[in-house]
């Protein structure tokens, strides 16, 4: 890639040194302005690969693959610190790409041509803007943690898979691949939660020589094999056309014999499955085609797994003629050319790419034509509708084969058991871990046309099954949600017919009971039944955390990523331009059908979950509000209550001095001094006077520690009858 900082450093350090002015009236060569941070990441980004490029027929494996280590234990220590999670989450992706990379290796090893360099996925640390910033003569702030990440990259190569290798001998590098040897397109896709890998088998591309279309002349054992099993599909679909089998029902089967039933029996087995058994053990990784475990998995977790056959149909040799052939065919004569058959190659240079002829009924025709094959693809296939319909404007058919449940149907009691399980059927073998898929192009397609056809159902396919992936615990959480928000409704409502009925109570009793003790019991009440409400908003708080793996913020991750994933598919799924065939199930239909109210409910889940906590968060902060505008009232009548004692102080204060004057009366220096001064009688008067305030100030200050004594108990005794009823009723609560 072009360097452009080097190059904006290199014009801007060969810039003379002068006036901004004549620098602008120089030459642009000596000048320019440094490109901006991140310019080469963006520039370059949803610029993905080129389909793979393939001839037909073709069988092809799609995989895609997710970091198992970020999906399964979730980080719970709460004494790691944020540092540390930090360095782990880029542990895991470390992991994971060297995992993913391990791989790649070991098939470009065993499989490339001699000299052939190995391709890698590039873990790097992205450049934040935020940390180019530099602060003027400030220190600068710690720079912000760029995860490791792997960029959108494309990895492709082609491996060459020796006649000898098998479950024995594993595949070796070669400087000059055999005429036997079949060639292996592989296609690795890196994207932001996954990776994808297609491996395509192309038996008609041989080293150094070009596509062969006729596959019953293949060198080679395995190329021999291959070519075999698809020319007896591509027979028995021609023969249904020849003898007039497809004006019948598809079930009972007409004109398929034992024979021909179990050749089409052991081709699906084989271009489904054996194959690519076959193909791992050669290459030494089978233990991923063994198994699904995460345990068992050395690169993670595969979500999804699509095997693929790609046939070029010839079952209507002489299609009517279709618009534009005509000309093609005027043009070649002009040009002194033979007329252009539609098997010669895939991309003309006149006229149009050959189609399905739908107005003619031709693609119901071929696909009635294949159904002894489509029966075949996997278990149970029959006790469903098949998939099938026109993609990209009838370039080619699409057939899926959906049937992985185990259902439990029931047939008509008048159907024969020979005539539903024919010679060869698949009835009674276990459900396929894989989704099957039938390509079915309009004569010998253009290579990169069909490649993406099959890329892009590939992709529309992962992409629908990431969407569902976490669907079991999206599904689940659905029901928690629910039921809490059903508990915050009833904990709201309660809350507010408690505190209805505290105020009631209190205007019943009316002047029954003082004021302050009023005052008293309502702000006992309040207070314990913000506490009871308080901890039951807690709980729902906590359970509301735990509805998902990791809690709910995992769970709003996991239903963010799934609805985009979903929305991803239905875009793309425009882009298929599906085309309806009479009778048959096309994709859309199957989307709107089955998978757009899960889709639906998906996002719904995450909307919902998200207005669950809001509301929770709303009746906390409003009982919380309560609490403290009760807290506060509480505050003010003690403060009261702390005047009133303040002013029985203050008089037994008074009362104290004035037994402290009639005590000092009593002394001997100061009677003898008023007695000298103003004679018996004022002394006796003014002792009089002293004992008379004692007494009063006495009295008074008994009388209201009596007072404050009594009502305390009274309120006392009305606070513990609140207690006992709140009890009462918190205990109804728990029934």
């Amino acid at each position: 890639m072009f360097d452009y900082f080097k190059f904006s450093k290199r014009m801007t350090s060969a810039a003379p040194e002068s006036s901004s002015k004549e620098r602008m009236s120089g030459s642009i060569r000596e000048w320019g302005w440094p490109y901006t941070s991140g310019y080469e990441h963006y520039l370059t980004e949803g610029q993905h690969r080129p389909p793979p490029s393939m001839s037909a027929p073709a069988l092809v494996w799609n995989l895609a693959i997710w970091p198992a280590l970020l999906y399964g234990e979730i980080e719970t220590d709460p004494h790691l610190s944020i540092e540390q999670r930090r360095s782990r989450q880029d542990e895991k992706t470390e992991k994971f790409f060297q995992d993913i990379n391990s791989f790649l290796e070991a098939l470009q090893q065993r499989g490339r041509v001699a000299g052939s360099g190995i391709g890698r996925l590039n873990l790097t640390r992205p450049s934040l803007a935020a940390n180019q910033i530099r602060h003027n003569g400030a220190e600068r702030d710690p720079p912000l943690h760029a995860f490791k990440i792997c960029e959108p990259q494309s990895l492709a190569f082609t491996l060459w898979w020796q006649d000898s290798a098998g479950k024995t001998v594993l595949n070796t590098r070669q400087t000059n691949p055999a005429p036997s040897d079949c060639r292996i397109r592989v296609q690795v896709q890196s994207h932001l939660d996954h990776v994808s890998l297609t491996i395509v088998i192309d038996p008609g591309k041989a080293w150094s020589a070009p596509r062969e279309s006729d596959l019953t002349h293949l060198a080679g054992t395995r190329r021999a094999r291959i070519g075999a099993h698809l020319e007896a599909i591509a027979r028995s679909a021609a023969r249904q056309i020849e003898t007039g089998a497809i004006e019948g029902p598809n079930v009972p089967e007409a004109n398929v014999g034992a024979d021909e039933a179990l050749a089409l029996e052991t081709a699906s087995r084989f271009c489904f499955d054996d194959i690519w058994r076959e193909f791992a053990a050669s290459f030494g990784f089978e233990a991923i085609v063994d198994t699904l475990r995460k345990d068992e998995s050395p690169i993670g977790e595969v979500f999804s797994d699509t095997r693929s056959v790609v046939l070029a149909d010839r079952t209507w040799p002489e299609a009517l003629p279709e618009a534009g052939t005509t000309l093609r065919d005027a043009i070649r004569a002009r040009k002194g050319l033979p007329p252009r058959s539609d098997d010669a190659n895939g991309a003309p240079g006149f006229g149009v790419f050959p189609r399905f002829n739908a107005e003619a009924g031709e693609p119901n025709s071929v696909l009635k034509a294949y159904m002894p094959f489509v029966r075949r693809m996997a278990p149970g296939s029959d006790d469903q509708d098949i998939i099938a319909c026109g993609v990209f404007d009838w370039r080619a058919l699409y057939v899926g084969a959906l049937a992985l449940h185990d259902w439990q149907f029931e047939r008509d009691e008048t159907d024969r058991i020979e005539d539903l399980y024919p010679a060869g059927s698949m009835e009674g073998r276990p459900a396929a871990t894989q989704l099957r898929q039938l390509f079915l192009s309009k004569g010998q397609p253009h290579a990169k046309q069909i490649g993406r056809i099959v890329d892009r159902v590939n992709a529309i396919t992962t992409m629908r099954h990431f969407a569902l992936r976490n669907w079991q615990t999206i599904r689940n959480a659905s029901y928690h949600i629910r039921i809490l928000g059903d508990t915050l409704d009833g904990t709201l409502s309660r809350w507010n017919t408690e505190r209805l009925d505290i105020e009631e109570d209190l205007r019943r009793a009316g002047d029954k009971q003082p004021e302050q003790d009023k005052k008293d019991i309502r702000t006992h009440r309040l207070s314990r039944l913000n506490e009871r409400i308080e901890q039951t908003l807690v709980k729902i708080g906590a359970e509301l955390d735990n509805i998902g793996q990791g809690g709910s913020g995992r769970l709003l991750y996991v239903i963010g990523r799934a609805t985009y994933f979903s929305k991803q598919f239905q875009a793309l799924l425009d882009l298929l331009e599906v085309d309806n065939i009479q009778t048959w199930v096309t994709y859309r239909q199957f989307v709107e059908r089955n998978l757009a109210s899960t889709f639906d409910s998906i996002e719904t889940t995450g909307s919902r979950l998200l207005s669950l906590r809001n509301r929770l968060e709303s009746v906390t902060n409003m009982v919380q509000t309560s609490a403290l505008i009760v807290q506060t009232a509480a505050t003010q009548s003690n403060t009261e209550t702390l005047r009133r004692l303040a002013s029985s102080g203050q008089q037994q204060l008074l009362a104290m001095l004035s037994l402290a004057f009639a005590l000092l009366f009593q002394t001997e220096p100061l009677s003898k001094a008023i007695n000298e001064r103003w004679g018996d009688n004022t002394v006796l008067c003014a002792e009089f006077i002293a004992l008379f305030f004692v007494l009063f100030f006495l009295a008074y200050a008994f009388y209201s520690v009596l007072k404050d004594c009594c009502m305390n108990s009274r309120r006392q005794r009305a606070i513990k009858k609140a207690e006992s009823d709140s009890e009462l009723d918190l205990r109804s609560d728990e029934i």
